[in-house]
C-alpha cells in the first residue's frame, strides 16, 4: 500500500516532480497539490497524506509550521533556496533539500522517507524532530547520498550540563551597565556589573529555628536552567526569581526571562524603561530559524548583575511566544550563561485543548517546564495558599527535579510553629517531604520594589534576603567560605 504524499512546491516544480514520481507509486501516491502552506496545514490536519513536501522560498515556512505537520504524524521534507538552506534546516523538518536539485533525486527522497518510520516523543503528542535534518548538496544529491548537517533534536544529556561561557568578561566600565558583548561563547562578568552585597550581620534566634535545609546534592552546581511557578496567585514568584538571578550572577553568568505571559512584571520590578518585548522578538527569530548570539545580544538589559529578556507586556500577547520556539532560545540561552531563571505565570490552563491549527495557552510553558533542570513550586503561608499548594502537588507529582518554596513564613498565619505547621500540613495531604522556607519580609520587599533592585542586592542583610541567598549558594553548590567571600 502507497504512503499519501501531499505537494505545496509551486508551479516550476510541481509538473517535472509529479513525472519524478511516477516510477515510485508502488510506494507513495500524490493526495493533494496544495497551493500554499496554510491549505497544507488543512490537508494533513485531515489526514489525507503523510508525507508534506513544502516549498519554503515564498517565505510562508517557519518553524511552527513544521511542528504543526509533526504533530499531524506527518514526515516533513522542505525544499529551500542555496543561499538559505542552512537556516532551514533549523526548523526541525525531517530532510531539507535544495529547490534547485533534480526532481529526480526529490522524488527518491520521498519515497526514502515513505520507508522511515516517524520518529515518537514529541511533547504535545505528535512525533519528535530527528537529531538532524538530512540536506542533499550538488555532490551528495548526484550520487544519491545525503549528508547531516547541524544538529536539531531534544538530547536530555547535553541539556542537563550546559557548558560554561569561554573567558567571560565585561564590557562595561565602573559603575555603568552593559550588554552581553564579545565574541561568541563570551559572557558577562557578573562582579564587574555590580559589586557585591555587604556581609548580612549574624542571624537572630528565630531565624536558626526557621532555617531551611539545604537541598543535597546541588541540582545547578554546573548550571542550568530553573523555572519557577506554582498555583494560582501572588505567592511572590517575580520577587524570588529577581533575587535568584541577583545571586546566580555572583556566580556565572545570569539570565532572567519573564515568561509569564499573564502577568508580566519584571522590567516595572526592574525600573526597565525599555517597552520592547524581548521575549516576543526572540520567538519570531527563533521561529524564523534566525537566532543567534547577536539576535540574544540584541534582545537582551543589563540589570544589575545578570541580564533580563522582557516579557510580553500584555496578556493579549500570549500568541507571540511560539511553542515551537522554545526550545531554540533555551538552547541558544546555554550556550551563553551558565544559569538561566524563568518566571512562569501560573494559570491552571486547560490541557485537552486542540492545538491543529495554532499553539494554546499553556503549551510554551509546558515547553519551558520540560526543559527546565529544576523546578521551583512557589506558594504562600496562608491557609488558601497551602490549600491552593496541595492541589497543585497533586496535579502536577513531585519529580527529582522539583523544590516546594514557601514563602511569607509568619506565625500570624500558621500558628506559633510556622515550620512544623507546614510541614505537618504537606505531609499529612501530599506526598512532599521537605520545602524551603523564605520568612516574611513585607519592608524590605516593598522598599527593593520602590527602588527597582532586587531584594537580596537591596536589602541584602533582611530575613528573606537571608534566606534566597542562601537557597541560591546551595543551588550551585556553593560551600560557606565562598559564601562569605562573595558578599565581602
Amino acid at each position: 500500500m502507497s504512503v499519501g504524499v501531499l505537494l505545496a512546491v509551486g508551479g516550476v516544480l510541481d509538473a517535472p516532480l509529479m513525472r519524478a514520481l511516477h516510477p515510485h507509486r508502488a510506494i507513495v501516491s500524490v493526495q493533494r497539490r496544495c497551493g500554499d502552506a496554510t491549505e497544507l496545514l488543512a490537508a494533513a490536519a485531515a489526514g489525507l497524506g503523510a508525507i508534506a513536501v513544502l516549498d519554503t522560498t515564498p517565505g510562508d515556512a517557519d518553524a511552527s509550521t513544521v511542528r504543526s505537520l509533526r504533530s499531524s504524524g506527518i514526515r516533513v521534507l522542505l525544499l529551500a533556496h542555496p543561499d538559505d538552506v542552512s537556516r532551514i534546516s533549523t526548523l526541525g523538518a525531517d530532510a531539507v533539500l535544495r529547490i534547485d536539485d533534480d526532481p529526480t533525486i526529490i522524488a527518491k527522497r520521498i519515497a526514502d522517507l515513505a520507508t522511515v518510520p516517524l520518529s515518537q516523543g514529541m511533547p504535545d503528542g505528535g512525533a519528535s524532530p530527528p537529531q538532524a535534518p538530512t540536506i542533499c548538496g550538488d555532490d551528495g544529491a548526484r550520487d544519491g547520498a545525503s549528508r547531516n548537517v547541524g544538529t536539531v533534536g531534544n538530547d536530555d544529556a547535553s541539556r542537563r550540563v550546559p557548558p560554561r561561557p569561554r573567558n567571560p568578561r565585561g564590557r562595561a566600565e565602573a559603575g555603568a551597565e552593559a550588554r552581553v558583548g564579545g565574541t561568541e561563547g563570551e559572557g558577562p562578568d557578573a562582579a564587574a556589573l555590580a559589586g557585591p552585597p555587604p556581609p548580612p550581620p549574624p542571624r537572630t534566634r528565630r531565624e536558626r529555628r526557621h532555617a531551611s535545609p539545604a537541598p543535597t546534592p546541588a541540582p545547578l552546581a554546573g548550571g542550568g536552567v530553573v523555572a519557577l511557578w506554582g498555583p494560582p496567585g501572588s505567592h511572590g514568584r517575580s520577587t524570588v526569581a529577581v533575587a535568584l538571578a541577583q545571586a546566580f550572577g555572583t556566580c556565572g553568568p545570569t539570565l532572567l526571562i519573564d515568561a509569564d505571559v499573564v502577568a508580566p512584571s519584571l522590567a516595572i520590578r526592574l525600573a526597565i524603561l525599555d517597552d520592547v518585548s524581548g521575549l516576543a522578538t526572540l520567538s519570531r527569530r527563533a521561529n524564523q530559524g534566525r537566532l543567534d548570539h547577536t539576535a540574544l545580544t540584541s534582545a537582551t538589559v543589563s540589570s544589575h548583575s545578570f541580564d533580563v529578556i522582557t516579557g510580553l507586556g500584555s496578556a493579549t500577547r500570549w500568541r507571540e511566544l511560539s511553542p515551537a520556539a522554545v526550545a531554540p532560545i533555551l538552547e541558544t540561552a546555554r550556550r551563553h550563561y551558565t544559569y538561566v531563571v524563568l518566571d512562569l505565570d501560573s494559570v491552571p490552563w486547560p490541557e485537552d485543548t486542540d492545538g491543529t491549527f495554532g499553539h494554546q495557552p499553556g503549551q510554551a510553558r509546558s515547553e519551558l517546564l520540560k526543559a527546565a533542570d529544576l523546578r521551583l513550586h512557589i506558594a504562600s503561608t496562608d491557609t488558601d495558599s497551602i490549600h491552593r499548594l496541595m492541589i497543585h502537588v497533586e496535579e502536577h507529582p513531585l519529580e527529582h527535579r522539583d523544590l516546594l518554596v514557601v514563602t511569607r513564613v509568619r506565625a500570624s498565619a500558621t500558628g506559633s510553629r510556622p515550620r512544623a505547621a507546614i510541614l505537618e500540613a504537606l505531609a499529612r495531604f501530599s506526598h512532599a517531604s521537605s520545602v524551603i522556607l523564605i520568612p516574611e519580609d513585607r519592608r524590605s520587599v516593598d522598599a527593593a520594589l520602590l527602588a527597582g533592585s532586587p531584594l537580596t542586592l537591596h536589602q541584602p542583610a533582611s530575613p528573606a534576603s537571608r534566606a534566597l541567598w542562601d537557597l541560591a549558594y546551595d543551588l550551585v553548590g556553593q560551600t560557606a567560605s565562598r559564601r562569605e567571600r562573595a558578599q565581602r
